[in-house]
């Protein structure tokens, strides 16, 4: 494991093995949700906030990372790359030269190379109307969506359960879709 010698903020009360440290690498983020790593090694992070704390209303997705070799991802080494799709929730993936993020019904995407550090542009929509109940609206239940791809192509999007335990198949399940927009 690299040594950062890093003189930030250590994690409390955590308990890890030997050979195993642990450090706060960004703060001042509002609602981070899911992340995933650009091929530059950026964090990237779904930020989520004001939706049930009657705050200000973020809906991004950030870039952070560490250039200066700190350990940190520092007010300056941070970049928000989207900002034009509504309710995003949890879901951030990258393939094939776009970022993907979700929200509880839809997949949106942006060009992105992977090494851009600056504001995508608009989105376009690659899936709408997934929510959980298969007709667009799902009134109770987990709103996240996982998303992630295989060596094809192939999108997987999660679709949480109405509860920790729930036998509506239409709910708890992860379903796939295919380059020509048609799902199995």
């Amino acid at each position: 494991m690299p040594d950062f010698g890093v003189q930030g903020v250590p994690v409390e009360d955590v308990t890890l093995p030997p050979g195993f440290s642990a450090w706060r690498f960004a703060s001042n983020l509002r609602g981070p949700r899911g992340m995933a790593v650009s091929d530059a090694g950026d964090l990237l992070v779904v930020e989520r906030s004001g939706w049930f704390n009657g705050g200000p209303y973020i809906s991004q997705v950030t870039a952070l990372w560490d250039d200066n070799g700190d350990g940190v991802a520092s007010e300056d080494e941070r970049a928000t790359l989207a900002t034009s799709a509504m309710g995003l929730s949890h879901g951030i993936a990258t393939y094939g030269g776009y970022l993907f993020a979700s929200s509880d019904s839809t997949v949106f995407r942006w060009a992105y190379d992977g090494f851009q550090r600056t504001n995508l542009g608009p989105h376009t929509v690659v899936v709408k109307n997934m929510n959980a109940d298969g007709s667009g609206g799902a009134p109770y239940g987990h709103w996240t969506r996982t998303l992630a791809f295989n060596h094809e192509g192939h999108l997987f999007v999660s679709v949480g359960s109405f509860g920790n335990v729930d036998n509506n198949d239409y709910r708890s399940r992860i379903r796939v879709f295919l380059r020509d927009g048609q799902s199995h």
